[in-house]
């Protein structure tokens, strides 16, 4: 979506920064970017209402990994080390980060006036985020461009580090949470936890049957009809 645009503009402003430390490679940023996420999933699941302080170090933590991420395939590919292994890597971290941070923020159960509500909210968002990643792959794997259509990482990463803040925030000022639908006959509030996880179910399934209807369409007018297991 939008964020993705701006990827042309931050690697021209980062780029001259990676080239003065030669001894970094790309992937030390990927695994300290899973340190820091994990760092923020572990926090993010036992924070408070009433912990500012924590909320903002889960925020500083997700904005280190999330700035680790962005920068390791820039790095890659400006020390001509991308490839196939890096990728696999990079990818696969990606998955284990979203999923982590999706289900340990959905376990909080002081966000939650139904706790249960929040694990089945938080394992959902991982889910229909797992399945709008696996589309702009499977249009690889056959014969397709990668689709990065939709809700991207981007996006997601900025929804929840958003959700972070505003929690931080209501914890500072003790602002009270809005009044949500009921859903499976539990009542979900409004707060920075639940609508971040809200997004993130929203936008993975918006990005599913996007990339899967785009990349359908594109087979079809290829003439490509043939089915594989």
């Amino acid at each position: 979506m939008a964020l993705e645009r701006l990827r042309g503009r931050w690697e021209q402003a980062t780029g001259p920064l990676l080239d003065h430390f030669g001894w970094l490679r790309p992937n030390h940023l990927t695994w300290a970017s899973l340190v820091a996420a994990a760092g923020a999933a572990w926090v993010g699941l036992r924070a408070g209402r009433d912990e500012p302080g924590q909320w903002l170090v889960v925020g500083l933590l997700m904005g280190v990994a999330f700035l680790f991420d962005g920068l390791d395939g820039q790095l890659a590919r400006r020390r001509g080390l991308d490839g196939p292994a890096g990728d696999l890597l990079d990818h696969t971290l990606d998955r284990v980060v979203d999923a982590m941070l999706l289900v340990a923020f959905g376990a909080n159960a002081a966000w939650f006036l139904h706790p249960g509500l929040g694990v089945v909210l938080g394992w959902a968002a991982a889910l229909a985020t797992m399945f709008g990643s696996y589309m702009g792959t499977a249009a690889q794997s056959v014969g397709l461009k990668r689709n990065y259509r939709g809700f991207g990482r981007a996006d997601r990463s900025v929804a929840l580090l958003l959700g972070a803040l505003l929690a931080a925030a209501q914890a500072e000022f003790g602002w009270a949470d809005l009044e949500g639908p009921v859903v499976f006959g539990e009542a979900l509030r409004w707060n920075g936890i639940s609508c971040a996880l809200s997004l993130a179910l929203i936008g993975g399934l918006h990005t599913f049957v996007t990339r899967f209807a785009a990349s359908l369409k594109e087979l079809s007018q290829g003439g490509s009809g043939e089915r594989g297991g």
